[in-house]
């Protein structure tokens, strides 16, 4: 009789046991996250900063990757492995040999044909997307030049018209008033700045007059909002204010340089590949770094597994 009695609690233990163990499994496979494991490049159970940064210059290479392959299907007409620069990048009016599929990023033509022969190969672009990728801030001068002479042509058309709104009484000059008017838009410092004769007058030669790039740098850098700025926004800027050799880097000189003085702990922290420069992606980690504080609830510089399943990053595509 006993044995019947203890039977349903032998059972009952049993079928406890069981859904513990069940429990722990799931959770356990709950907690190795894919997303986690794949991040987590030093498998130290953890994910940093850098560890965030790295994958999304691989997804970068990954999509470039990609799109170069589609190119090369679409574009490599006798299939030799090869394409010509002029291939991607025939402008709309050439109508009988026009196809949007064939253009690609200006980024691959002018870094990827590394023997400068005018064609791109295939294996030479799939070997150079990485350093591509990795140096994009470093835009040609040749492709600067193109740009500005683009954007100096827009801008001539943009100051005529300009001119014209602004000048109320079509007398070809503009007073203080009518250029600092809501319809111009232009403040007491700018018009002081562009009146060259001091005539207390704006001639349209002297609006459509090119200012001084660096000058308006210098001032901005001097300026209470920089100045006063917090370490981090501070840092952020200086890739458009302190890159004084303009070539898309802010290097240590043009950091810690008296004007721009960034804290050199935050360079350090930012420059994720240690070569001295922080680029346009690390750059774009500073932005990151607050959504990834917001999750550190330790505020110990990284995520763990708990952290990292109570942030948006679980759900980042692999």
């Amino acid at each position: 009789m006993k044995y019947i009695v203890l039977l349903p609690i032998l059972l009952a233990s049993t079928l406890f046991a069981v859904n513990e163990s069940t429990q722990e499994g799931a959770s356990k496979a709950k907690n190795n996250s894919p997303v986690f494991i794949k991040l987590d490049t030093n498998k130290d159970e953890k994910i940093s900063l850098k560890e965030i940064h790295d994958y999304k210059v691989e997804i970068d290479i990954k999509r470039m990757k990609k799109q170069v392959e589609d190119t090369f299907k679409k574009c490599d007409k006798n299939q030799d492995g090869k394409i010509s620069k002029e291939e991607t990048s025939l402008k709309k009016n050439d109508e009988d040999d026009f196809n949007s599929d064939c253009r690609l990023p200006t980024i691959v033509l002018d870094t990827m044909d590394q023997n400068q022969d005018g064609f791109l190969d295939k294996k030479e672009a799939m070997d150079n997307i990485r350093p591509s990728v990795s140096q994009r801030s470093k835009i040609a001068k040749q492709m600067r030049r193109k740009l500005k002479e683009k954007e100096e042509k827009i801008r001539a058309k943009y100051i005529v018209k300009r001119f014209e709104m602004c000048d109320k009484d079509k007398d070809e000059l503009l007073t203080l008033r009518e250029a600092t008017s809501r319809v111009c838009g232009y403040d007491s410092d700018t018009f002081d700045e562009l009146d060259k004769n001091l005539d207390e007058l704006l001639s349209f030669d002297e609006m459509s007059a090119k200012r001084d790039q660096k000058k308006a740098l210098k001032k901005e850098l001097r300026s209470k909002s920089f100045q006063e700025a917090s370490p981090l926004k501070k840092f952020s800027m200086a890739i458009y204010l302190c890159d004084s050799d303009d070539d898309g880097l802010l290097s240590q000189n043009e950091a810690f340089h008296a004007d721009c003085s960034i804290e050199s702990r935050i360079f350090k922290k930012y420059d994720f590949n240690q070569d001295g420069f922080i680029d346009r992606d690390e750059n774009a980690m500073v932005y990151e770094s607050k959504s990834f504080e917001k999750y550190d609830k330790n505020h110990d510089g990284f995520l763990d597994k708990e952290e990292f399943l109570k942030s948006r990053y679980k759900k980042l595509n692999l």
